[in-house]
């Protein structure tokens, strides 16, 4: 799943700036029309962060009930609901920056707007959301190093716990 989000992230990153430039330079990538490819660049972009959203959910559920499970509190469950935490609002902000983008650039096709509002809307919300994008591999690595620290520890502890929960072996 982590890899299947690092790939739509990329992708979403290409898209946008394929999007931009399509915008700006006047070509249509894929055959597409500027208006039309915006629309597959907007669900990509949903699916990804979307996906972000569910995998932090996810994750966190699982080692919250580990750690209640067992009754193990480690510093390191702080770092990871730390870490979700800023994760999913930084996901939850660049879908509402992509929303904005696309509902406030698509009002300005209307001539009293103007193209040059269009392109200067679409330009900052594209900006700040391949900004958050970025951003957002930092926390998706953390969270992988978070959890294999996590894993380790908690099999330590599970392991060798006094109420003979663990066996040492896997299954």
């Amino acid at each position: 799943m982590l890899m299947a989000i690092f790939i739509l992230k990329l992708f979403s990153i290409i898209a946008v700036t394929t999007l931009l430039l399509s915008g700006y330079l006047k070509f249509n990538p894929m055959g597409m029309q500027h208006a039309l490819f915006a629309l597959p660049t907007l669900l990509l972009i949903y699916a990804n962060d979307i996906l972000t959203i569910f995998y932090f959910i996810q994750t966190g559920r699982e080692v919250k009930d580990s750690a209640e499970e067992e009754n193990i509190e480690m510093p390191i469950l702080a770092k990871i609901r730390k870490n979700h935490g800023t994760a999913s609002k930084g996901a939850t902000v660049n879908l509402l920056l992509i929303t904005t983008g696309a509902v406030f650039a698509g009002f300005t096709v209307f001539p009293e707007w103007g193209a040059k509002t269009h392109g200067f809307v679409a330009l900052l919300c594209s900006a700040l959301y391949i900004k958050g994008t970025i951003s957002s591999y930092k926390y998706l690595w953390l969270n992988s190093d978070y959890m294999n620290e996590f894993a380790e520890r908690f099999w330590d502890k599970v392991a060798d716990s006094p109420n003979d929960s663990g066996s040492g072996e896997l299954e």
